[in-house]
This record gives C-alpha cells, sequence and structure tokens, in this order.
C-alpha cells in the first residue's frame, strides 16, 4: 500500500542529481529517502520521461459518490 508520495519538485531534485552522475544510495543519503524510492522516480523518469503523477486507472471516488442511490 503506498503511504507517501513525493512531491513534484523532491522528485524533480532526484532525478537532477542523478542526472549529474551521483549515484542512487548518495541520492538516498542526501535526500533522506530510501534507495528503493529513488530508483522507483528514476525508473519513471526514464520511462514517463517526466516526474509529474500519471493519472491512474480506475473511476474517481467523485464519480462513485454521484452513482450512489438513497434507499428508498
Amino acid at each position: 500500500m503506498k503511504t507517501k508520495e513525493h512531491d513534484v519538485l523532491q522528485r524533480q531534485r532526484v532525478v537532477d542529481l542523478w542526472k549529474d552522475g551521483k549515484s542512487e544510495g548518495s541520492i538516498g543519503h542526501e535526500l533522506r529517502m530510501p534507495k528503493s524510492t529513488v530508483h522507483s522516480i528514476i525508473v519513471k523518469y526514464r520511462l514517463s520521461n517526466t516526474v509529474e503523477n500519471l493519472p491512474r486507472n480506475g473511476r474517481n471516488e467523485v464519480g462513485k459518490r454521484e452513482l450512489k442511490r438513497e434507499p428508498f
């Protein structure tokens, strides 16, 4: 289960440090985040060429609420 999303500026900082040649471990140490998180951010950047949040699958909560019916 996902517990926290990092803001766009922090993810952009990870990518900038990676482009400057720093290792994933040193980036994680500098920004105080796990190396696996740094790796995930870099992989997402390499695949989609962005650090923005991408749309998720499924119906959003607002749409679900509109479909609920009141009992008679």
